[in-house]
């Protein structure tokens, strides 16, 4: 079964590789953005919350980043997530940038959507 962080993170960085060339670990950041829309997209629609600087919401996405810094970068998980799916076939890569596209659509879409 294949873990939709990893992979997430493996496109993430393959984008930013592809458009600057050199890991500088924006994918990391990048991820921790991702999901903290989802949370507070989440948070607005269950308590009618529009106010992106919610004391709730800073604390969560402090804790969401401190996470992902765990998960990829002291246990080295970025590294086998790249490793695991390095070599991909077409037909899987062109169904995960499809889901990976829609994925990041849609969670800009529903943040914008809970704030206005």
């Amino acid at each position: 079964m294949i873990n939709p962080f990893d992979y997430l993170y493996y496109k993430l960085y393959k984008i930013e590789m592809y458009i600057g060339g050199i890991n500088l670990g924006y994918s990391k950041g990048q991820m921790g953005g991702l999901l903290f829309l989802n949370f507070f997209t989440i948070y607005g629609w269950l308590t009618g919350s529009k106010d992106p600087t919610d004391m709730i919401s800073s604390i969560v996405f402090f804790l969401i980043f401190i996470l992902i810094t765990l998960f990829y970068w002291i246990l080295k998980r970025d590294k086998k997530a790249i490793v695991k799916f390095k070599n991909e076939s077409t037909a899987f890569r062109e169904i995960g940038n499809l889901a990976v596209i829609c994925y990041v659509i849609l969670t800009i879409v529903s943040f914008i959507w809970v704030i206005k």
